[in-house]
């Protein structure tokens, strides 16, 4: 009887709990769940900048792959990854003694013909000089044959009656000891004598004959000197236009040959195109190497240069000159000064999005050392507003084409009020009218609600 009695006590007290529970709870949690708290914004006077960023690798100002234009072995390697080059200067060469020969030839024969054509187009004086005097000298020996002088033909003359009469002392001077008669006759002086005059006779009777009587081949002889030695003046002060041609051909073949050993010599060489670091050589010395593969990598570092894919809503904000920073990812919070250097002038799709490649260039003397490849975040300036009112994207809200901000008068007032926006970036816009500075305007209403409080209120 008395157990029953407290299991009614407890069931009234659990009833009278129920029922204040169901009065009150409701209330506390319609209270808890509308505390509010709000987030606030200053209005401000700085600098505003707006940029477009993209991200690409640090690249050199030039790279060239080079590789020789010919097969052979190659005898000559002088640098290694790392090394510095300059512009003309070889880095490589296959083995070239034979292209040398053959270079040697063909400069040897270009140098004759073209000595043969400038003595066509311009002969030496000395070389005219002797020309006009043999001309002069066939012609005064075809005039003594047809004109003799008087006085050459009496002295001539003289010397042949002065020979015969010597011959005729001689004469009777080997007829007194006898003459054909003596046995010893060949042995005596007169016999010998006689041999000497009667030679000498001959002698002065030819040459009389040959100046003063000569015979029809003599003349014709005389004439052809004289014709050949004009005709070899006048090639040399007239050459004839084939002579000319043919030289000039000769010269033009020569000089082909000569520039066809030269590029052949050239093609086992390789030089530096520019100033440069040599990046990688693919290559061992003696190996055999195969025209057109590429052996040694050369970048021009005197600037680094970043090239980004820009998307084409924002190409028109970019032009060369403009100012950059670049945010390199193996040097966190350095920031380097950079500028743009090139803007391309055709698209090109990027997974089907049309982008434009813009070329930004920074100095390589920098306190990090720069690498070839480093990943970098550019941001291009396309705008700078000094000085003006700045506040938040998220405390502006749009209607239409106007703009309003709910600007907090007091801890319990608040007022929403149009403004004029100017310039924007992705974080903060500028204020032309409207606000002033120090100003504060709501940015968004935090609900704070105790059945969430572990995990923070959300926002609205």
């Amino acid at each position: 009887m008395k157990s029953q009695r407290i299991f009614v006590i407890i069931g009234s007290m659990a009833i009278v709990l129920l029922v204040v529970l169901a009065l009150v709870l409701p209330r506390v949690l319609t209270d808890q769940s509308t505390t509010s708290t709000i987030e606030t914004t200053t209005v401000r006077r700085g600098t505003l900048t707006a940029s477009v960023s993209a991200t690409g690798a640090l690249g050199p100002a030039r790279e060239a792959q080079l590789a020789f234009s010919t097969t052979g072995s190659l005898v000559k390697l002088d640098v290694k990854a790392g090394d510095s080059v300059r512009a003309g200067q070889i880095v490589a060469a296959l083995d070239t003694r034979e292209l040398e020969l053959q270079l040697a030839q063909a400069e040897a024969g270009l140098a004759a013909a073209q000595a043969r054509l400038d003595q066509l187009q311009s002969p030496a004086s000395a070389d005219v000089t002797a020309a006009q005097a043999s001309v002069a000298s066939a012609e005064a020996a075809l005039a003594q044959l047809k004109d003799p002088n008087p006085n050459d033909v009496l002295i001539a003359k003289t010397d042949v009656e002065k020979a015969a009469a010597a011959v005729a002392r001689a004469q009777a001077e080997y007829d007194r000891i006898g003459g054909a008669s003596n046995p010893f006759i060949a042995m005596t002086p007169q016999s010998l004598a006689l041999q000497s005059a009667t030679l000498d006779y001959q002698k002065a009777q030819a040459v009389f004959n040959a100046r003063f009587n000569p015979t029809e081949t003599q003349l014709k002889q005389a004439q052809a000197a004289v014709e050949q030695a004009r005709a070899q003046l006048a090639r040399l002060t007239n050459p004839s236009p084939n002579d000319i041609r043919s030289a000039q051909a000769n010269a033009d073949q020569a000089r082909a040959a000569r520039d066809l050993a030269k590029t052949r010599l050239d093609y086992a060489i390789i030089k530096a195109p520019f100033d440069g670091v040599v990046t990688r050589v693919d290559v061992d010395w003696g190996s055999t190497v195969t025209a057109g593969r590429a052996v040694v990598w050369i970048a021009d570092i005197s600037e680094y240069r970043v090239k980004l894919n820009i998307d084409e809503t924002d190409i028109a904000k970019i032009r060369v000159g403009q100012e950059a920073t670049i945010n390199l990812s193996a040097y966190p919070g350095v920031t380097i000064p950079a500028r743009v250097s090139d803007v391309a002038s055709n698209a090109t799709l990027v997974q089907g999005v049309v982008n434009y490649v813009v070329s930004v260039s920074l100095n390589p003397q920098q306190p990090v050392p720069l690498k070839l490849g480093m990943t970098a975040d550019a941001n291009l300036l396309i705008a700078n507003r000094e000085n003006v009112l700045i506040v938040s994207n998220r405390a502006i809200r749009a209607a239409g084409n106007n703009r309003y901000v709910t600007l907090r008068k007091d801890d319990q007032t608040t007022q929403e009020i149009p403004v004029k926006t100017g310039m924007a970036n992705d974080l903060e816009t500028e204020i032309v009218s409207g606000l002033t500075e120090g100003q504060v305007v709501i940015i968004s209403l935090l609900q704070a609600n105790p059945l969430n409080s572990g995990f923070g209120a959300p926002r609205r």
